[in-house]
């Protein structure tokens, strides 16, 4: 799951909104303090209404700590996603030909397809996408299910979620 530019706008948003909300808050407490031109006017009690006064505040803060937090969690998390599909796609590099169709046509089906699948392919045969498939497996890329009289062939989880 890569964060958009979309969430990232999402998020920026409400860190103004919260900032925006703060500042409005801040001031309103401030127009009521002893220092303020107001309560010599008025005659205001700045404890009037603390309550009401704090309530906004602590939720701005915590929107505001909120979005912060997410926006760079998400760089980490971009990052790493990342470093995951350029390992996944260094594996790939390290495939011949024939086996890179396999893994291609893996993808295709969101990590898994039949065995059957496989050997449909063009200039594959049931004996060559067998031993493709036996490769792969001993190499940790892909694993094997029974499926009825076929195999259902699914892609590791991590060079899934590096290539998908």
């Amino acid at each position: 799951m890569v964060f958009g530019i979309r969430n990232k706008n999402v998020i920026l948003g409400i860190a103004l909104f919260s900032m925006l909300a703060l500042v409005i808050q801040l001031s309103s407490i401030y127009l009521k303090s002893e220092h303020s031109p107001l309560r010599e006017i008025c005659g205001v009690c700045p404890f009037d209404n603390f309550v009401i006064d704090i309530f906004p505040i602590v939720v701005s803060l915590s929107a505001l700590l909120g979005a912060g937090v997410y926006y760079f969690m998400s760089r980490k998390v971009e990052n790493k996603e990342i470093g995951l599909k350029s390992n996944a796609k260094v594996i790939l590099n390290l495939l011949n030909a024939d086996e890179r169709k396999a893994v291609e046509k893996l993808l295709e089906g969101k990590g898994k397809a039949l065995q059957a699948e496989l050997t449909r392919l063009p200039e594959m045969s049931k004996v060559k996408s067998h031993r493709i498939v036996k490769r792969l497996q001993e190499r940790g890329v892909i694993t094997i299910e029974r499926f009825g009289k076929t195999n259902v062939i699914k892609l590791n989880d991590e060079i899934t979620a590096g290539l998908v």
